[in-house]
């Protein structure tokens, strides 16, 4: 059955078979060439189409490449302008504070810096002003003394210096005493005056000039005062701080003059000056 079934289907293949020969038959060689080169043409403008579109792929996906590299290029180049532009705005800040204060931030340490030399500066100024408004002080104080010094009258003698210097008026004493001294003609009202001008040094707190002052007078000069301006040249030294001429004249005291009060004085001081001695 399947051999007369192979047989019945033949007639059609043969039929075919026989138009493609007819066909073939039909045309010329001239025309069986140019259907090649057609062909040939055919499959030559579909390669060139195919390497088009591959070309084109390609530059697409190198174009694609390309795209996403820039934008990250220029999403990083974004990160550094942010990046430089929060610096210049700290820099700006810093300056902005530094015109402020006179200091830039963390400059602190700097031994040179603008800031130190204008804190320096005011500093000197401030103490200027405070020498200045000390000086005019005692200028005015100066005035004052000047003005009452016109007002109350000259001590002209022994006897108002006496009474100034029981009064304490131990400035007046300083002020008229020389100018007395040199009028005075005894000996005796000469040595007075010198011991209430010491006297009243030592009390102002003069205590150079008072030291100078009770040097010059002796024991054969004013004997009744003697111990005392013995004292008195101890009392200075030590206040000037040297403790062993203080010591010295303390010594002095109690030997020469043992039954006096200034010995008994003397001897305290004396006490004193040692203990600071040995501690120092």
């Amino acid at each position: 059955m399947e051999h007369d079934k192979t047989r019945k289907k033949r007639p059609g293949y043969l039929w075919v078979t026989c138009f493609v020969v007819l066909c073939t038959n039909c045309m010329s060689t001239a025309d069986v060439d140019d259907l090649r080169d057609q062909v040939f043409r055919a499959q030559k403008q579909l390669l060139e189409l195919e390497t088009k579109i591959t070309k084109s792929e390609e530059q697409g996906r190198n174009d694609g490449s390309s795209t996403r590299q820039k934008l990250a290029s220029s999403s990083l180049r974004l990160n550094e302008l942010e990046t430089s532009l929060r610096h210049i705005q700290g820099s700006v800040d810093t300056l902005r504070q530094g015109v402020i204060t006179g200091e830039l931030p963390g400059m602190e340490g700097q031994p040179d810096s603008v800031a130190k030399g204008i804190r320096r500066l005011e500093e000197r100024l401030t103490e200027l002003e405070k020498t200045q408004v000390e000086i005019l002080t005692l200028l005015d104080q100066k005035h004052s003394l000047k003005a009452k010094k016109k007002q109350r009258k000259d001590l002209k003698n022994v006897r108002d210096l006496r009474s100034a210097f029981n009064n304490k008026q131990f400035l007046y004493v300083v002020e008229d005493g020389p100018q007395v001294l040199k009028s005075a003609s005894g000996k005796a009202s000469q040595n007075e005056i010198s011991f209430l001008i010491a006297e009243s040094q030592f009390r102002l707190g003069r205590l150079r000039d008072a030291a100078l002052s009770f040097k010059s007078l002796t024991s054969e000069s004013l004997p009744d005062k003697a111990p005392h301006i013995a004292l008195r040249l101890g009392d200075c030294f030590r206040l000037l701080g040297d403790k062993k001429a203080a010591s010295l004249f303390y010594q002095d005291v109690s030997k020469k003059y043992p039954e006096s009060e200034e010995a008994v004085s003397a001897q305290k001081q004396l006490r004193k000056t040692t203990d600071e001695q040995a501690q120092n």
